[in-house]
C-alpha cells in the first residue's frame, strides 16, 4: 500500500504539467458525491485577487479521482484516497493553475476565438465524421456534464492558454551536451555485487569496556561531544479549541446567515443506487447482454447483490464496494443510466441497461426529491462554521491583547493572566536548540530565532502553534560547552562499544577471508564460516549510496573501478564488515549514447520545466498570498500545517 501511495504521489506531482491541456469528460461513475458543506460559488481559497470556488474545487477533485481510478484500478480504495487527501491536492492544484494563468496574462499570451473554435470542433464528442454535431447536441452534452457553453468554453480557453504558457516557458529552456552525456552515464554505468556482511550489532555483547577505557575514549575525543547552546522559556498559550468552545453564536445570527446563503443549502433530487457493469469491450455486445441478463436472474433468485458485483462487475471504481455508487444527482451519469434510475422506484431492480460502457444491472436503493434543507437541520453546521471562523480571529486578538498587557507600563505576569481565564495556559519548555521542535509546543520555526535573539525575561512576538497562539518569555540560557564525562557517559560508552564491535567484525571477516584464500568461491566460504547469508544486490549506478548497504562512497568508487568478477578486500560499511564480488559491470557506450541523446534531452527539459514552474508558482504565491476558507476546510479536516496560519 505504501508503494502504491508513493507512486501515486509522484504521478500527482506531474498532473499539473502532463494533463494541463487535456479535457476530461466525466463518465457514468459517481466520484464520491459533493463535498460536505460545499457551497458552489463560495471561495474555498483566494490567491491575490483571484478566488477558487467550491464548484471549481469539486470539479478538480473529481478529475483527480477519475485519474487515480483509471491508473490504479482496484488498488484505488477509499482508504488510499483518504491517505492521499485528494481534496487538498485538488485545491492546491487549482491555486497553482490560477497562479500560472495570471503569469500567462502578465506575459500577454492569448487564445483567439478561432483557435478555441477549432480545438472544440476537433474534440471527438463534438465531431461526427468531420462535421460539427450541431448546437442542440453540443448543448445537451454540456448540460449532462454540468457545463454551460460559456463555462465550458472558458475552461477550454484556460487550458489552451495554459498549454501555450507552458510551451513558451519550455522553449526558453536548454541543457548542455555535457549534462546530457553525464545523465546517460548515470543511467548506463551500472554494477551489481554479491556480498556477505557481519553486522557489528551481533558482536556488541562481546564488548565490555572498563570504566578506565571509557574515560580514555572520552578524553581522546571530548570535543565531539560539545553541547550546543540551548534555551528554556516559559510560555503563555491561548488555546483555540477552548476559545471555540466558549463562543456562543446567537440563534438570530445563525438564522441571518442561513437567509443570506439559503441557496447553498438546497439539495437537488438524488438517487442512491448500486450497479454491476458487464463491459462489452472484450466480450462483444451480444455476449455482454446475455451475461448481464444471467446476472440479473442470479440476483432475482436471491443471491447477494454486493457479492455478485464483487465477482463480476467491470467497474473498478465501485466493484470493491459491492457496486455501491452512493447518492448522486442529475447530470452525473450518462443519459441512459440516468434515465433508468431516476425513472424507477426505490427498491427496484432494473436492467440490463445499455450505455457506451456496456450493460448495467442496477438496484435503486433510495430516492430523495429535491428540497431546501430547513434551518433546524443545518443549524449545527452553520454554528460550527461561524464558531471556527470567529475562534481563529478571536484567539489571535486575545494573544495580542495579552502581549500588550505583558509589555505595558504596568505589566502583568504570566501567572496573573493565566488565573483570569481557562483559555490561557502557562508552562515551561524543555531545553531546545536554535533549530528543531520546542517541546511541548511542537514545531514553530518562527519562534526559535526569536527566542535565541532575546535576553533573559525577554518576550517573543505572538506566534501560532498547533494548539493556538503563544508568547514565550526566555528563562534560561544554557551556553555551548564541553561536557564533563558524567553528562554524556552513557553516550560515550555506547560509541565505544559500537567502534570496538565494528573493529571486531572486520577482524573476523578478514580472518575468514584469509582462511578461504584457496577456496573456489571465497564469498561462499566466508559466509559459511561466519554463519551469514550471501546477498545479491540490485543493479546500481555510481553514487555515494549503494542499495541495501546505504552510504558507502569509498566502496562505490572501488566497485566502479573494478572489472566484472573481481573480488574486493574486506572493508567496513557503516557498522558492518563486508566482503564482496562484482557480478555485473556495464560501461558507457558511445553508439548507444548517440541513439539515446534526443530522448534524454527531452526528459531533462521536462525536468527543468517542472522545476521552473514549481519555483515560479511558489514565488508568486509568496508574493500574492494564499488564504484558505478555514471554516469549511477545518470541518473537512483538510488543513495542512502550512494552512494553519
Amino acid at each position: 500500500m505504501l508503494k502504491v501511495l508513493r507512486d501515486s504521489m509522484k504521478y500527482l506531482a506531474w498532473i499539473l504539467w502532463a494533463v494541463i491541456a487535456v479535457f476530461i469528460l466525466f463518465v457514468f461513475v459517481d466520484f464520491g458525491g459533493s463535498m460536505p458543506g460545499a457551497q458552489p460559488n463560495r471561495a474555498a481559497a483566494t490567491v491575490g485577487d483571484q478566488s477558487v470556488t467550491y464548484r471549481e474545487l469539486e470539479r478538480e477533485h473529481r478529475n483527480l479521482e477519475a485519474d487515480m481510478r483509471n491508473r490504479l484500478g482496484e488498488q484505488f480504495t477509499p482508504e488510499l484516497a483518504e491517505q492521499m487527501r485528494l481534496p487538498m491536492q485538488a485545491l492546491n492544484q487549482v491555486i497553482d493553475r490560477k497562479v500560472l494563468l495570471a503569469e500567462a496574462a502578465r506575459m500577454d499570451l492569448r487564445v483567439s476565438d478561432e483557435e478555441l473554435r477549432r480545438y472544440i470542433l476537433d474534440l471527438p464528442a463534438f465531431n461526427d465524421g468531420g462535421r460539427f454535431v450541431g448546437q442542440e447536441a453540443y448543448d445537451r452534452f454540456l448540460r449532462r456534464n454540468n457545463y454551460t457553453p460559456d463555462s465550458f468554453e472558458a475552461e477550454i480557453r484556460e487550458q489552451l492558454l495554459m498549454q501555450r504558457f507552458v510551451t513558451t516557458v519550455e522553449s526558453s529552456l536548454a541543457v548542455s551536451e555535457r549534462e546530457i552525456e553525464q545523465r546517460y552515464r548515470d543511467q548506463v554505468e551500472r554494477a551489481s555485487i554479491r556480498y556477505v556482511t557481519l553486522p557489528a550489532t551481533q558482536l556488541r555483547s562481546e564488548v565490555k569496556p572498563t570504566p578506565q577505557e571509557v574515560e580514555e575514549f572520552f578524553a581522546s575525543r571530548r570535543e565531539e561531544y560539545t553541547v550546543p547552546e540551548e534555551r528554556t522559556a516559559r510560555f503563555l498559550l491561548v488555546n483555540s479549541r477552548t476559545v471555540r468552545e466558549s463562543l456562543e453564536i446567537p440563534a438570530d445570527e445563525i438564522a441571518a446567515f442561513y437567509a443570506e446563503n439559503e441557496a447553498d443549502y438546497f439539495e437537488q433530487e438524488q438517487v442512491k443506487a448500486r450497479h454491476i457493469l458487464i463491459a462489452n469491450a472484450e466480450r462483444g455486445p451480444e455476449a455482454a447482454r446475455a451475461l448481464a441478463q444471467t446476472t440479473r436472474e442470479r440476483i432475482e433468485a436471491g443471491e447477494d447483490f454486493a457479492a455478485v458485483a464483487r465477482e463480476l462487475s467491470d467497474d473498478p471504481g465501485s466493484k470493491t464496494r459491492g457496486g455501491d455508487l452512493g447518492y448522486f444527482g442529475r447530470g452525473r451519469m450518462v443519459a441512459p443510466f440516468e434515465t433508468a434510475v431516476f425513472g424507477a422506484e426505490a427498491g427496484s431492480l432494473i436492467g440490463p441497461t445499455e450505455t457506451q460502457f456496456g450493460f448495467h444491472i442496477i438496484e435503486v436503493q433510495d430516492h430523495k426529491p429535491e428540497r431546501q434543507r430547513p434551518l433546524e437541520e443545518v443549524t449545527e453546521l452553520i454554528q460550527n462554521r461561524l464558531a471556527a471562523e470567529r475562534a481563529a480571529t478571536r484567539t489571535e486578538e486575545l494573544i495580542r491583547e495579552l502581549h500588550a498587557e505583558l509589555t505595558g507600563e504596568a505589566p502583568r505576569s504570566f501567572d496573573e493572566i493565566a488565573a483570569s481565564d481557562d483559555a490561557y495556559e502557562i508552562g515551561e519548555t524543555r531545553p531546545f536548540r536554535q533549530e528543531g521542535a520546542i517541546l511541548p509546543l511542537g514545531n514553530a520555526p518562527a519562534l526559535n530565532p526569536q527566542v535565541f535573539a532575546l535576553d533573559i525575561d525577554g518576550l517573543t512576538e505572538p506566534a501560532q502553534v498547533g494548539r493556538g497562539w503563544v508568547v514565550l518569555q526566555l528563562s534560561e540560557i544554557i551556553a555551548e560547552h564541553l561536557p564533563e564525562l558524567d553528562e554524556v557517559r552513557g553516550q560515550v560508552r555506547r560509541d565505544l562499544v559500537e567502534q570496538r564491535a565494528a573493529d571486531l567484525a572486520l577482524a573476523r571477516v578478514v580472518a575468514a577471508y584469509e582462511a578461504a584464500a584457496e577456496a573456489e568461491d571465497p564469498v561462499a566460504a566466508v559466509a559459511e564460516a561466519l554463519g551469514q547469508e550471501i546477498v545479491d544486490s540490485p543493479s546500481f549506478a555510481p553514487a555515494p549510496n549503494i542499495p541495501q548497504l546505504g552510504a558507502a562512497p569509498e566502496l562505490s568508487e572501488a566497485i566502479f573501478a573494478s572489472e566484472e568478477g573481481s573480488l574486493g578486500e574486506p572493508t567496513l560499511v557503516g557498522d558492518k564488515a563486508i566482503l564482496y564480488q562484482v557480478t555485473q559491470r556495464r560501461r558507457f557506450s558511445s553508439d548507444e549514447f548517440e541513439t539515446q541523446r534526443p530522448q534524454i534531452r527531452r526528459q531533462m527539459v521536462r525536468e527543468q520545466l517542472q522545476a521552473t514552474l514549481t519555483s515560479l508558482i511558489n514565488q508568486r504565491k509568496d508574493q500574492l498570498g494564499v488564504e484558505y476558507d478555514r471554516g469549511l476546510l477545518e470541518s473537512w479536516d483538510l488543513l495542512d500545517s502550512d494552512q494553519q496560519g
